[in-house]
């Protein structure tokens, strides 16, 4: 994971220097979100299908909690 990380990286940086506004997505689940999250310069994140499956076990309000709960933790400096 660790090479596809870096890639992550040095493609959110390229976007950045050339003055994108750069987001993420496809693939994004509870297991992978916080190095992605972590990633500095990313404006936003789409999470859909983990998100979702997680739901018909929890519900959707203890879904998106326990996304959130990661994303913020991950995203602190």
């Amino acid at each position: 994971m660790a090479d596809e990380l870096q890639r992550i990286i040095d493609g959110v940086n390229c976007g950045l220097n050339e003055g994108l506004i750069v987001n993420a997505g496809h693939g994004l689940h509870y297991h992978n979100v916080e190095a992605v999250a972590a990633i500095k310069g990313i404006n936003e994140l789409n999470i859909g299908h983990a998100l979702v499956a997680h739901a018909l076990f929890v519900g959707f309000k203890g879904a998106v909690a326990e996304m959130k709960a990661l994303i913020l933790a991950a995203a602190k400096p």
